[in-house]
């Protein structure tokens, strides 16, 4: 019985969805439940998690973005997309975290951020 959870833990840890990012002579994996956000600055992709800190990598926003394959990322401004379960609340222009942090919402990007925080929170 033993042997068989052993298997069944190294399945489930093979399926859980994640990021890898190699920068450099590093590679890491990034769980998707722990990205907060992900933002281009200067001529680098910071990705801000949880667990690991603030992982740099080398690829495009939207190649990123893509990659992640999730309903919960959505942009709020060209440069910075994020998770919806690390929002607290939207206000005006703004997108307060949980973290207490706060970041811009770029106004054409306002109504869909709105329509994907209705349809993801059910509101």
């Amino acid at each position: 019985m033993e042997g068989t959870k052993g298997i069944w833990n190294k399945w489930i840890f093979l399926f859980i969805p994640c990021l890898m990012v190699s920068h450099y002579n590093n590679i890491t994996r990034i769980l998707h439940k722990d990205i907060m956000y992900v933002r281009k600055e200067h001529r680098s992709l910071r990705i801000f998690t949880t667990e690991q800190g603030v992982v740099s990598d080398s690829r495009g926003i939207k190649e990123v973005f893509d990659l992640l394959h999730n309903p919960a990322f959505a942009f709020i401004e060209r440069s910075c997309f994020i998770n919806l379960n690390f929002a607290r609340a939207m206000e005006g222009c703004w997108m307060v975290m949980k973290q207490g942090e706060r970041l811009p919402i770029s106004r054409p990007m306002l109504p869909k951020v709105k329509d994907t925080i209705m349809r993801l929170w059910g509101g």
